[in-house]
């Protein structure tokens, strides 16, 4: 799931996300069967959405920011906020 995630991220182009095809393709997804319902497992575990019966609307679930992009500088703030919050619980 994670790999498909990423993929879904990968091929977004200007804000158009893939098509299933082409998701499955990007996958390495052979079996027509299989992925279809792998992608309704990632909507019931609130990962992605798309409207039924529409090109180009999977979208990812915002699940918070992404870490990975993040400039160190703003890195560093939020972790200087997160050790002033663990300091403040454990005087307490």
């Amino acid at each position: 799931m994670a790999e498909t995630l990423a993929a879904i991220r990968r091929l977004t182009v200007n804000g158009v996300p893939p098509s299933i095809q082409t998701l499955a393709d990007a996958c390495g997804i052979r079996s027509r069967g299989s992925f279809p319902q792998m992608l309704e497992r990632m909507r019931d575990r609130a990962l992605i959405i798309w409207e039924p019966n529409k090109a180009h609307t999977l979208r990812i679930v915002d699940q918070g920011p992404d870490y990975e992009t993040m400039p160190t500088a703003q890195l560093m703030r939020l972790n200087r906020r997160i050790e002033a919050v663990l300091a403040d619980r454990c005087a307490a």
